[in-house]
């Protein structure tokens, strides 16, 4: 993944799809997944397994639409337990567009996780999953484990990671390097963003539905790209916001195509409640 100047259309991402009902072995055995993808165990799921696209562009999303045929066919199944991660290139990132990053996610959150409710699943909130697994930006903030306005004030890359990371300096290197680190249990994961230079996305519930995916990609990518390209960012949602016209919002926020608009009016994703 190295495009620094990536549109929407060039900008590589990847998924990865917690299922059940079909376990590690035989996924392997049984599946026949398109070149680049594969399966995974993981350890929190009941008799499932993990299926982790390759690099790809949304002109290669006909893949995954034939995965998720694939998986229906198998009888997989999705449960609380289940999310979607979407990785998206992170090349391009300095120090201010990271900030605007976080600020630009932080502001939409409330409806970040409303458009991550899939459709096959039974909502990973209501028992507490998103908290555990994909904590809020705010909820790091007032549990003391980053101190955002801190954060925010940062004026080196360095001081910015001691400040997400809550270590000094010395020990960040020795962090970089290691895959598992608590603070990519958040929504917004930039530990992977230092590990394998992704921004990881972790907000979404499990789904087999393609269009839930696509939408939720897309997302994923504005997010990206609004931060890297534009130096204004999104303004916060007051409580009220949450179910008043959030359409026409984040349309104009995230700079929607109409196509992309119809990724969200369709499927109702942020019409539900909190």
């Amino acid at each position: 993944m190295r495009n620094r100047n990536a549109t929407i259309e060039s900008r590589r991402f990847g998924i990865e799809i917690e299922i059940e009902g079909i376990s590690t072995e035989r996924a392997r055995q049984e599946l026949s997944l398109p070149r680049g993808w594969k399966v995974t165990g993981d350890g929190s799921l009941h008799g499932g397994c993990e299926i982790i696209s390759p690099p790809m562009t949304l002109g290669e999303f006909a893949e995954v639409e034939e995965v998720m045929r694939m998986l229906k066919r198998a009888r997989a199944k999705v449960s609380e337990r289940c999310s979607v991660h979407i990785h998206v290139d992170g090349s391009g990132f300095d120090l201010e567009s990271i900030k605007r990053l976080v600020q630009n996610t932080r502001a939409y959150e409330p409806w970040i996780y409303q458009i991550a409710r899939g459709g096959d699943a039974e909502h990973r909130g209501r028992n507490g999953n998103h908290y555990r697994y994909c904590k809020p930006i705010e909820e790091v903030h007032r549990n003391g484990e980053t101190d955002y306005d801190r954060l925010m004030k940062a004026k080196s890359f360095k001081r910015f990671w001691e400040r997400w990371y809550g270590v000094p300096r010395q020990e960040l290197p020795r962090l970089f390097a290691n895959k598992y680190n608590p603070t990519r249990y958040r929504g917004l994961n930039l530990h992977s963003y230092n590990y394998r230079g992704t921004i990881e996305f972790r907000y979404f519930d499990g789904t087999l539905n393609p269009a839930d995916i696509k939408a939720w990609v897309t997302l994923c990518l504005r997010l990206v790209h609004k931060s890297l390209n534009e130096t204004t960012v999104l303004r916060g949602i007051k409580p009220m916001e949450t179910r008043r016209n959030p359409l026409y919002r984040l349309a104009s926020g995230l700079g929607l195509t109409a196509e992309e608009r119809m990724l969200f009016q369709h499927h109702k994703l942020v019409w539900k409640g909190v």
